[in-house]
């Protein structure tokens, strides 16, 4: 189905991100979209071997905590009420550090629309 009419234009903050989230930023060359990157022959290793890392990377991020958990289940019963207790008997503190937080970021951003 083809619309009528002119093009919708977006609003400006949705042109950038739409810009950056689906291919290269706005007014860059062609040569780094990334179909071309992933097109070129002799980039296709060095590609391939950093996703393969990230990847690793990732998992590691997973099951190293998870195999600690399993192997040293004592001590992470002791640590977890540890903190638990830890984060009970400071329940009131924790709270209002991030009400001030939340306070700091409200009144910097009101300023922001005020003065631009």
């Amino acid at each position: 189905m083809v619309p009528d009419g002119p093009p919708r234009k977006l609003p400006t903050w949705r042109r950038g991100w739409t810009g950056s989230a689906c291919g290269p930023p706005t007014g860059s060359p062609p040569s780094c979209s990334p179909g071309h990157c992933w097109r070129a022959e002799r980039r296709r290793s060095p590609k391939a071997t950093a996703v393969a890392v990230f990847v690793l990377i990732e998992f590691s991020l997973v099951i190293i905590p998870f195999v600690f958990l399993q192997v040293r289940r004592r001590a992470r019963r002791r640590t977890s009420q540890r903190a638990q207790d830890w984060l009970m008997s400071h329940a009131r503190q924790l709270m209002a550090v991030v009400a001030l937080f939340a306070d700091a970021y409200i009144v910097i951003s009101g300023l922001e629309r005020l003065l631009t």
